[in-house]
């Protein structure tokens, strides 16, 4: 039996050192890096899996020492580093922009055009027909690199303001 509890405390360590060290990662969300950045996305799991590993190890630490102590505050840097990005998705936050349930008039109203245009596609003149059917106030190209920069620059005497970030890794955008 205490092998078994050594054995299950070495996996509950070794899970703490991992989670410890994602949640610390986590935090450089503006990097070039698309390792780190997918960090940002499992949060809630980091969540859920800190706090059951945290209360696993104090259900089987008989006693403690400093690498315990080192492990629990690991875990609980961890949840509170996740906390902070989680609690603004629940109702304790207040929502900054309230919904529009009642629009009177189309006059209300604007339209977007969302759209992931994936690097590697060269459809560019879909994209544009669809533009221009639909003619949307405003328009988000994601995943755009040097060559979709080019091919919607034709747009620009329609939409005269825009903001763009290209980028070649996939995470580009025009606005």
């Amino acid at each position: 039996m205490e092998k078994i509890r050594k054995t299950l405390n070495t996996f509950l360590y070794v899970i703490a050192v991992i989670l410890v060290a994602c949640s610390i990662l986590s935090i450089f969300r503006n990097t070039e890096s698309r390792y780190l950045k997918m960090l940002d996305f499992p949060r809630i799991q980091f969540f859920i899996m800190s706090l059951v590993c945290l209360i696993l190890l104090w259900i089987s630490i008989k006693r403690c020492q400093w690498y315990d102590y080192l492990a629990i505050i690991g875990l609980m840097s961890g949840l509170v580093i996740q906390g902070t990005y989680l609690i603004n998705y629940t109702g304790l936050v207040p929502v900054d922009v309230p919904t529009a349930n009642d629009i009177k008039t189309s006059d209300d109203a604007f339209s977007l055009l969302i759209t992931n245009v994936e690097m590697t596609n060269r459809k560019s003149r879909q994209l544009t027909e669809l533009i221009e059917l639909k003619k949307p106030d405003l328009i988000l190209a994601m995943e755009v690199n040097g060559w979709w920069n080019e091919k919607l620059k034709v747009l620009e005497k329609d939409y005269p303001f825009y903001q763009q970030t290209i980028n070649e890794v996939a995470y580009g955008m025009i606005f």
